[in-house]
């Protein structure tokens, strides 16, 4: 099981970058001196602001068309909005007309009624890079097992 040549690659650019102090490695410049070419920090930070402001925007936009269109159909129940962002990061909102909740701490089983609920789903492609960590992993456990032997 082998490590990707661009994980590899990353992983010794940012090996240089770090130091183990008193028990700890507490990295501020590994991530923007591991930036490629071309790619600098204020734009990942304008990126990183613009999703801040985006991910609101556009839910309180869904949530306006979803109204219009519950409004015109009371058919209309819920509706899912997804938008994606960028390297393969969405986003999705589910409105709902109506959705019931138990009341926190009543024996009785009460619901209580929201109307407009909205849920929420944040999907970031960098925590979908699965198969590759689990390979980290494991080759990290290799590599302390065999230090444990010696």
């Amino acid at each position: 099981m082998s490590l990707k040549t661009n994980t590899t690659d990353l992983s010794a650019i940012i090996k240089t970058k770090l130091a183990l102090v008193d028990g700890e490695i507490n990295d501020t410049v590994a991530y923007e001196d591991s930036l490629p070419e071309g790619l600098d920090l204020d734009t990942v930070k304008s990126v990183r602001s613009h999703d801040k402001a985006y991910v609101p925007a556009f839910t309180h936009a869904a949530q306006a068309v979803v109204f219009d269109a519950m409004k015109a159909d009371s058919e209309v129940t819920s509706v899912k909005a997804t938008t994606d962002l960028h390297g393969g990061d969405s986003f999705s909102a589910t409105i709902n007309r109506s959705r019931s909740f138990p009341v926190p701490g009543e024996k009785d089983k009460s619901t209580v009624t929201v109307y407009g609920a909205t849920s929420v789903s944040y999907a970031s492609a960098a925590g979908k890079n699965a198969g590759e960590l689990k390979k980290v992993l494991s080759a990290g456990k290799e590599q302390f097992a065999a230090l444990a032997e010696k």
